[in-house]
């Protein structure tokens, strides 16, 4: 299969080489988002399509290619949920009932679900029977960021394919190519942030002026936050008022960038901010409701940011760190600058400060040499801790890693996706359990859209696109999108809660 349109992900690719005429009938194409899962979802829709010969497609020049590349084949369905919500059992309904409807023009039917991992239970178990008897001609890519998220029996019946951040040198190969009219200053710039997702990087080059005028922004705010000079803050955040909450959302990222950026070399730390003073300044900035951390190293945590946490209303009691394993032998592996005992004394004294923290972490098995006995380590981790927000993946090489060079990967791949369903099975009863102690407690929710009949939000617990969701019966009220209301939770399901409005 012909995959040159996908940077990376070596392994995916021998995955795939040899089976032009024996796909399997479902995939999981799984990643963080921009990492290339629409890519490669896309060029196996059109391989399925195509009339070339099987070494060769997707061939790129027949018609069924260039309806695929046009987003115009029939036998090609995208399916997704309404207002960028998670696709409904009543849309699984119709596709079950579509596929059995032979294809029009191709040999097969390809259908592609947009954030499959964000279905509900009911969707998922609604697709049960098609990913496991349906029609022969019919393949089905369900497309996650995480896609052990997604119910084990689903995943059972699925090829995974786990897509990797590329390493800096190819992205920056791939920039070359795309966007020749860049220069190389530009291009290196770009591939050193975008942290190997891919479209983070064409998303900052295709910004053009708009973009531009984004990245002054950040500067002159990154700046100020810097300084001492609180005239010049109050300006900087003045500007702030007249973006969108989406360019708002660009804007921070970059002046986070910058200010990261500039750090590590730094010369002159005393004019630099701490993170928490950082922090708290991003906190005195009118129109900002949330400020919620992400992918926060657990190694030299600071005293200072859990201080923060602690005591500023507009920091969510939300925290993703990712400690990736537990066992020493395997963080020391990791090259992690963490033992287990850093990690659980850091866990105690985040819960000891913040006690109604929401923790979420990222744990890797089947890394090479892990041990049953540091398996058994990990689970025992996980049932200790009871993490509010858990994602598991297995360790897949990639191509240019230190692991990949240096080490063998020894684990079957089948023991790998055992441990997965191990820890994501632990964790879902402890999902349920985190979830029914929050029935009768009323919570501050924002409100992102009205699917069906409900209204969806999230607390400060709940990153967007990434955890659960709390639904409010549309009927009883009007809410408005982006506007926050209290709302009393009287119901729990393993990844979602229900709850009404409290009418002052």
């Amino acid at each position: 299969m012909e995959l040159t349109a996908l940077a990376g992900n070596a392994q995916i690719k021998a995955q795939l080489a040899h089976r032009e005429g024996d796909l399997a009938h479902t995939y999981i194409v799984a990643g963080p988002a921009g990492s290339g899962r629409h890519t490669l979802a896309a060029q196996m829709a059109a391989a399925l399509v195509c009339s070339a010969q099987p070494q060769l497609r997707p061939c790129g020049r027949c018609s069924h290619c260039r309806k695929a590349a046009g987003g115009i084949h029939p036998d090609i369905t995208v399916i997704a949920g309404s207002g960028g919500k998670p696709i409904t059992v009543d849309q699984v309904r119709a596709l079950r009932t579509d596929a059995y409807v032979r294809p029009n023009e191709a040999e097969r039917k390809v259908y592609l679900l947009e954030r499959a991992d964000r279905m509900n239970a009911s969707a998922q178990n609604a697709m049960l029977k098609l990913l496991e008897d349906g029609p022969a001609y019919a393949v089905f890519f369900l497309l996650a960021e995480n896609g052990s998220a997604l119910l084990p029996t689903v995943r059972s019946r699925c090829e995974p394919l786990e897509l990797a951040p590329v390493s800096p040198a190819q992205a920056e190969e791939w920039l070359a190519k795309a966007f020749p009219g860049r220069t190389a200053e530009e291009i290196r710039r770009a591939a050193l942030e975008c942290q190997g997702i891919l479209g983070r990087a064409a998303a900052l080059l295709e910004g053009g002026q708009e973009e531009d005028g984004l990245e002054e922004t950040a500067r002159s705010l990154s700046a100020a936050l810097e300084g001492e000079d609180e005239l010049a803050l109050f300006e900087a955040t003045q500007a702030l008022d007249k973006l969108s909450r989406e360019e708002l959302t660009a804007v921070l990222d970059r002046t986070l960038i910058q200010i990261g950026a500039r750090l590590p070399g730094s010369q002159r730390p005393r004019r630099l901010l701490a993170a928490a003073e950082l922090l708290r300044r991003l906190c005195r900035i009118d129109g900002i409701e949330w400020i919620r951390l992400h992918y926060a190293y657990p190694a030299g945590f600071p005293d200072e940011v859990i201080e923060a946490m602690a005591s500023e209303p507009k920091i969510c009691k939300y925290l993703d760190i990712p400690f990736q394993h537990i066992s020493d032998a395997q963080l020391a592996s990791m090259h992690r600058r963490h033992t287990k005992a850093e990690a659980m004394e850091l866990i105690g004294r985040l819960r000891g400060a913040i006690p109604d923290l929401a923790l979420r972490t990222t744990l890797l098995v089947g890394y090479p040499g892990e041990t049953e006995a540091d398996f058994a380590e990990l689970e025992q981790f996980v049932r200790d801790v009871r993490f509010e927000r858990l994602g598991v993946f297995a360790y897949s090489e990639e191509e240019g890693t230190y692991s990949a060079q240096e080490l063998k990967d020894d684990v079957p791949e089948e023991v790998k996706q055992q441990r997965v369903e191990r820890i994501m099975t632990l964790q879902n009863d402890i999902a349920r359990e985190n979830n029914l102690r929050r029935v009768g407690r009323t919570e501050r929710v924002l409100i992102d859209s009205r699917q069906g009949d409900y209204y969806v939000g999230r607390t400060q617990y709940d990153s967007p696109e990434v955890d659960q969701e709390i639904l409010i019966p549309a009927a009883e009220r009007r809410l408005l999108r982006g506007h926050f209301y209290e709302i009393r939770i009287d119901g729990a399901a393993d990844y979602d809660l229900y709850g009404k409005a409290v009418r002052k």
